[in-house]
């Protein structure tokens, strides 16, 4: 009898093994569809995040890229600036050499004097025709709020209304441009 329970024992050691290695190899195959989803998932995340990065890198150049142009347009702008500023003082030098002249011959006569201003005169007309820079007419014209500034309005007999009766300041436009409005007393 104690060799029958022997084989039983044994049978059931066997069994019991036997269930043990189908259950490691239940558990190895799960692992291994783990392994296989745990892979999938990382190589996924691996692939966002080289997308992410590559986003995030071509981001941060372009606002590089962004703040280089800024500073390059300012840079440009005041370059524009100092080189058009520079320009009007040169060309303003001729008439300032025009205006020592006339106010060194003060003690000689009027007439050099005269003469002087004329020729500084003469040089701001030249600049001014140079630059495209012309007189607005009022006097006499229709009254244009565009062009025109009314200081006064006088009612007189015999004259329509909105017409330019005296011009106190002079008005100028450069090309399509006002750049002072004419100061006038206007017919109402």
């Amino acid at each position: 009898m104690e060799e029958k329970k022997f084989e039983n024992d044994s049978l059931e050691e066997e069994v019991i093994e036997e269930e043990i290695i189908a259950e490691k190899v239940d558990d190895s195959e799960e692992n291994e569809s783990n392994e296989e989803i745990d892979d999938g998932v990382t190589n996924e995340v691996e692939a966002l995040q080289k997308k992410c990065d590559e986003v995030n890198d071509k981001l941060v150049r372009l606002q590089a890229e962004f703040q280089n142009y800024k500073k390059r347009t300012e840079k440009e702008k005041l370059s524009t600036y100092s080189l058009a500023t520079q320009k009007v003082f040169e060309e303003l030098l001729p008439i300032m050499d025009n205006m020592k002249r006339a106010l060194d011959s003060e003690g000689d006569s009027e007439q050099k004097i005269y003469d002087g201003v004329k020729m500084i005169k003469k040089s701001l007309d030249d600049l001014f025709e140079k630059n495209n820079v012309k007189e607005i007419e009022a006097t006499g014209e229709e009254f244009d709020p565009q062009k025109h500034s009314a200081m006064l309005v006088e009612e007189v007999d015999g004259v329509d209304a909105n017409i330019v009766l005296e011009e106190f300041l002079k008005g100028y436009t450069m090309g399509d441009r006002v750049i002072r409005h004419s100061m006038v007393k206007v017919s109402k």
